[in-house]
């Protein structure tokens, strides 16, 4: 897992794929954004609450913590922050 310092311009994203990790933390990475990736919601949730990240990216569906819920809890502590939820299982 990646992890910058606490910054308000840091994207956080969350997906069990590492593939797709990747492939997101090389686009921003291109365009000096700061990106910390995780495996699933419990990891990404750790890492919401380290960085205070200014964008979230997560999958629906993974194992652990789903999207969903971690997208509930984020809410809950941080309104502002946006979140993108995204899926390619049915």
């Amino acid at each position: 897992m990646q992890s910058p310092t606490s910054s308000a311009s840091a994207v956080l994203v969350i997906d069990d794929d590492p593939a797709l990790l990747d492939s997101f933390a090389t686009v921003l990475g291109t365009y000096s954004i700061p990106i910390t990736t995780a495996r699933d919601g419990l990891e990404g949730l750790a890492a919401f609450r380290r960085i205070s990240p200014a964008v979230v990216l997560t999958d629906i569906i993974m194992p652990e913590q789903d999207g969903i819920g971690a997208i509930i809890t984020m809410r809950r502590e941080r309104r502002a922050t946006k979140i993108i939820a995204m899926s390619r299982g049915g």
